[in-house]
């Protein structure tokens, strides 16, 4: 992997358009990454052993490039009489149907949505349920649910997806006084001078967690992310940073947008 790194840092003097600066941009290349998770659900009682669905590993995880396919395993240990699976991307601003991406038996599935079209079961065999993904986008990012709809007993296990494309991360510190999203407009001045008028936006938590984890991205400053949190990356764990003796990207919680205490982490 190659890249470079661009820092920017502010000084106080520099609230209008005067700005002095050292830079590092870190680019990052896509990858997609599961996590699993399992959970049996009868409708009176709940217990972790998993009747039908196999126990899907504790961790797994897939490398592939924006515009790849990806796939969610979900794998039949049984088969109960009269049965569905159903695929869903748990969405909690966006609860309803529209989450569901495609609802299968044992003769046919029925897809839904933007993502249905994009996706299939895989059926390798007679027990597979896993979802395929094709042409991955960014927007694909997040977690999915395989849930098996049988009458009173129902189980599910969920799957997280972080879907990255190719880009660059930015992070901006001691940032005057504008918002975090304005500092990553192609309007902003920082990025007319130095990024040329790239399209830019705040970073997801995947692209920073990326960076950390393929690049070794290192930066004891929190930075503004789009979900609203206040993180930092950090691979060479020191007393400054925190003190914590493992590597890992570090949180400062949701702070007060309203407080200019912190920069941003900006994607190109």
């Amino acid at each position: 992997m190659s890249g470079h790194l661009e820092l920017l840092n502010f000084t106080g003097s520099d609230r209008a358009t005067s700005f002095i600066m050292n830079c590092a941009v870190i680019l990052l290349l896509t990858s997609t990454c599961f996590t699993s998770s399992a959970l049996y659900v009868p409708n009176r009682a709940v217990t972790s052993k998993l009747k039908y669905l196999l126990e899907p590993p504790v961790y797994a995880e897939v490398v592939a490039r924006r515009g790849q396919n990806a796939t969610l395993p979900c794998i039949l240990r049984t088969k109960p009489r009269h049965y569905k699976v159903k695929w869903t991307k748990l969405e909690p601003e966006n609860v309803g149907r529209q989450n569901i991406i495609m609802i299968s038996n044992a003769q046919a599935y029925k897809p839904y949505g933007h993502l249905g079209a994009r996706a299939s079961l895989r059926r390798s065999h007679s027990m597979d349920a896993s979802l395929q993904i094709r042409r991955l986008l960014l927007d694909d990012g997040g977690k999915y649910r395989c849930e098996l709809v049988n009458g009173i007993e129902d189980e599910s296990v969920a799957k997280e997806v972080c879907a990255e494309q190719d880009g660059i991360l930015a992070s901006y510190h001691q940032l005057p006084d504008p918002p975090a999203e304005e500092s990553c407009s192609p309007a902003s001045a920082v990025m007319e001078r130095k990024i040329r008028i790239r399209t830019a936006e705040l970073a997801l938590v995947g692209h920073l967690y990326s960076a950390w984890r393929f690049q070794n991205y290192d930066q004891c400053d929190g930075g503004w992310l789009r979900d609203g949190s206040v993180r930092f990356p950090i691979s060479n764990p020191r007393e400054l940073c925190g003190g914590i003796p493992e590597a890992g990207v570090r949180s400062f919680g949701f702070p007060n947008k309203m407080k200019p205490l912190f920069g941003a982490y900006c994607y190109m």
